[in-house]
């Protein structure tokens, strides 16, 4: 992200005048990417015993 994030900036898909340090965006977008996949990981678990229970 520390390579990606500049190169937003300069594209102007991304904010340089931000209140928050870099840090704490690159933080921010990694915790709602591991919230993301534990919510992936608990639907395919749900998916997969339904379609389980479905097919006795």
């Amino acid at each position: 992200m520390y390579l990606v994030y500049p190169i937003w900036q300069r594209m102007g898909l991304a904010s340089s005048e931000s209140t928050l340090p870099t840090i704490a965006i690159v933080a921010m977008m990694i915790g709602f990417a591991l919230i993301i996949y534990l919510y992936q990981l608990w639907q395919d678990e749900v998916f997969k015993t339904a379609r389980d229970e479905t097919h006795k």
